[in-house]
């Protein structure tokens, strides 16, 4: 037809002079890591992560493998792009800050392999430490008991328990940010409150999702005052 002109199929390859010939480019193959799924850039990660590349080749992938730490992981068994997820597990990795790259082999064998910019992992498989003193001073009713816990790391927002002859009776709560390490809970001593030995259950996540191994515990007494004579 007049006017129109039909270029070469697949992805033409054209010259300074603008004359396209039929041909892949070699240009047409990238590769990024995008980050890892259900975590925010920077996050840290335990466990098994889904680390989601993006890799794409107009002769198709032949290959994609991702490394970091001398380790070297790939896609499973019959996945399908351009979106790819791979399964990284991080305790083989060193804790800390650990480089990824990808790297992409396209199916058309006189195209080199492409390496993807680095991506930064910040791998943390090691549970927090809390601490927290054994025993408190004796609460008056209707008063506020503080409880100051240390952390090892930074930690999710902490809650504890507050158990009365074994059972849950209420829950101590962050009162204020951080000091440094230092957390500040409180809990209000109700009036109603019956006299007797209280204590404060404990256990905290770090930011990866890390459990305490264990809880701790705090004890403190409430005392009625006693009427005037």
């Amino acid at each position: 037809m007049r006017g129109q002109f039909i270029l070469p199929s697949d992805y033409p390859v054209c010259g300074s002079a603008g004359k396209c010939v039929a041909g892949k480019s070699n240009t047409q193959v990238s590769v990024k890591i995008i980050g890892v799924a259900g975590k925010q850039p920077g996050e840290p990660v335990r466990g098994t992560a889904t680390v989601q590349v993006s890799a794409q080749s107009v002769s198709g992938v032949r290959l994609l493998s991702l490394t970091g730490g001398a380790q070297t992981f790939a896609p499973a068994a019959g996945s399908a792009g351009p979106v790819y997820d791979i399964a990284v597990d991080t305790t083989k990795l060193a804790e800390g800050p650990v480089s990824l790259t990808a790297t992409v082999t396209p199916g058309d064998p006189s195209v080199q392999p492409l390496p993807s910019a680095a991506f930064i992992l910040t791998v943390d498989n090691t549970a927090p430490v809390i601490t927290a003193p054994a025993t408190l001073p004796p609460a008056q009713l209707g008063s506020l008991l503080n409880l100051d816990v240390t952390a090892s790391e930074s930690v999710q927002p902490l809650a504890a328990d507050v158990l009365f002859s074994g059972d849950v009776i209420g829950q101590a709560t962050e009162l204020s940010a951080p000091t440094g390490s230092v957390h500040h809970l409180g809990f209000a001593v109700v009036l109603g409150s019956p006299a007797g030995t209280y204590t404060f259950r404990l256990t905290a996540k770090d930011l990866a999702g890390n459990p305490t191994a264990v809880a701790i515990t705090t004890q403190f007494s409430v005392q009625r005052r006693r009427a005037p004579l």
